[in-house]
């Protein structure tokens, strides 16, 4: 080989592999940057709505739209375990941070202690005069107590000691989007007038039930990873089930036990209807595989009767060619 084609070959070895490795950059695979993860995983639920974009007959859509809600039902869960167990964990050790998180509980205290007297004077206002001057000033006072605590939150969030309240803010974000959600785009209806069109439509098909099986398998990772997760949590309870270790606290440390187990068992809870979610989506993806797989052999038998109807024709052609030229060696 020339100096030429080597340094050419060279060349296009490195942009082949720039490009491979840009690709799996960029695909589902990718090391996620830590500012990028999340404590929910919102994978599955993408996915079933990327897929749903596929579906183009009514039992297709009908899946489609099954698994989206199982997907959904699935987030719900991990967003209220997330935000329990956030709740459960100790603020960060940052003084500016323990200093807003004392703000946001005086403005909770406060909100709470204004909607509890807003709520006798609404009753005492039918029949006194003063009850009902008074209340328009308490309800203009609980909005400034309620400015006041979303103020306070917002600065606890920006310096990271608010897990909780970002979370329950992403589950508001989340179900907001669920409401608003645009219906997904249709395909367009396959075709097998020609033969083209039925080469088409058997790759179309092929491609779907590749994509469909490829959401059906992630599917069956998370359920297995939350079986996992459910296993080892309930391993931590079998251990923690036993006699209460005898202490100086007594009632205290008794109570708090029994709220933190309280709070494990809902998360089993909250797992076992995620693993019944996955396992749902796993089965509606695999009825859809099983639609696309009986359209793709409709569109192969009528493709193998046009590929029939093409052999029969060249065949004629050959036949009746050779029959003219005995019958013109005949001549």
């Amino acid at each position: 080989m020339h100096r030429t084609g080597k340094i050419l070959a060279a060349v296009l070895g490195v942009l082949l592999a720039a490009c491979l490795a840009a690709a799996w950059l960029t695909g589902d695979n990718a090391p996620r940057r830590e500012s990028e993860q999340s404590v929910v995983d919102r994978r599955l639920l993408d996915a079933t709505r990327q897929v749903a974009g596929l579906a183009e007959t009514a039992a297709e859509i009908e899946l489609a739209r099954q698994a989206e809600r199982l997907a959904d039902h699935e987030l719900d869960q991990a967003y209220v375990t997330a935000v329990r167990e956030a709740a459960e964990t100790k603020p960060v050790a940052n003084p500016e941070a323990q200093k807003l998180t004392a703000r946001v509980a005086a403005a909770n205290a406060r909100v709470a202690a204004w909607k509890m007297r807003i709520a006798m004077l609404e009753r005492d206002a039918q029949t006194s005069e003063g009850a009902s001057r008074f209340l328009e000033l308490a309800k203009a006072q609980l909005a400034l107590d309620e400015d006041e605590l979303e103020d306070a939150r917002l600065d606890l969030a920006r310096e990271g000691g608010d897990a909780r309240g970002r979370l329950e803010q992403a589950a508001r974000d989340h179900a907001a989007a669920q409401k608003d959600a645009a219906p997904a785009v249709r395909p367009a209806a396959v075709r097998t007038e020609t033969l083209g069109d039925q080469l088409r439509s058997w790759w179309t098909l092929t491609s779907r039930r590749t994509q469909v099986g490829t959401a059906m398998q992630k599917a069956a990772d998370r359920k297995l990873s939350v079986e996992e997760e459910h296993k080892i949590l309930e391993e931590m309870l079998a251990q923690k089930s036993g006699p209460a270790p005898a202490g100086g606290d007594g009632a205290s440390a008794l109570l708090t036990r029994l709220h933190s187990l309280a709070d494990q068992r809902k998360t089993l809870t909250e797992l076992d209807r995620r693993i019944q979610d996955c396992g749902q989506i796993v089965e509606t993806y695999g009825k859809w595989t099983a639609v696309l797989e009986a359209r793709r052999r409709d569109v192969l038998h009528v493709m193998l009767w046009s590929f029939a109807w093409v052999l029969g024709i060249l065949l004629g052609m050959v036949v009746v060619e050779m029959a003219v030229r005995r019958a013109f060696r005949d001549e």
